[in-house]
């Protein structure tokens, strides 16, 4: 009987996740490029990732601290936005949900949240002052999809029905961020 019952959930667990890349990838368009320039004597790298919402319906794109590969879609957006950080006597919903926060300035792993609206786009771009080689492109590009986690707004208010009620100042406003390479723990 348990061993049927880990399979079901298991099965489960496998279908939400399918149905869930399925959704993105009529969503979402990804592209990847380097760029290489020189400031007087200094090369400069830059790796730019951008993602295209091709969706009728906003995208909910963050970092992911944690590697979270081994939680289903739902477990990702409560861990992210229910759970109380170590130290802290709130969540990241809570903050969103609190209309006394104000300015506010998002932390990377903690805070941040982008929603790219449909056909829009959103860069994520990686400088250095070496160059990146292929290999390091792969780590750096495997890096990259293991952290940011999108999702549609659908998925985010089938997991937290009053998600939609955070206040806009918790959603980055820019259409690019610039991380340094040195920065990412690869």
């Amino acid at each position: 009987m348990r061993t049927k019952i880990k399979t079901l959930v298991i099965c489960i667990l496998l279908i939400e996740s399918c149905f869930a890349k399925v959704e993105l990838q009529d969503s979402l368009e990804f592209k990847s490029n380097i760029a290489r320039y020189f400031f007087d004597k200094q090369q400069i790298t830059t790796l730019t990732y951008k993602y295209v919402n091709r969706n009728n319906q906003p995208l909910w794109l963050w970092f992911d601290k944690d590697n979270a590969s081994n939680l289903t879609d739902s477990e990702k957006i409560k861990k992210y936005f229910m759970t109380k950080k170590k130290g802290d006597d709130f969540s990241f919903y809570q903050i969103g949900m609190d209309g006394n926060v104000n300015p506010f300035s998002p932390n990377i792993s903690f805070s941040f949240l982008k929603r790219i609206s449909p056909n829009h786009s959103f860069l994520v771009q990686i400088i250095s002052k070496q160059k990146i080689n292929g290999i390091l492109k792969n780590k750096i590009d495997s890096y990259i999809h293991k952290k940011i986690l999108i999702f549609t707004e659908n998925k985010m208010t089938s997991v937290i029905p009053t998600i939609n009620g955070m206040y806009e100042y918790v959603f980055y406003k820019e259409d690019s961020i610039i991380l340094y390479l040195e920065m990412l723990k690869l």
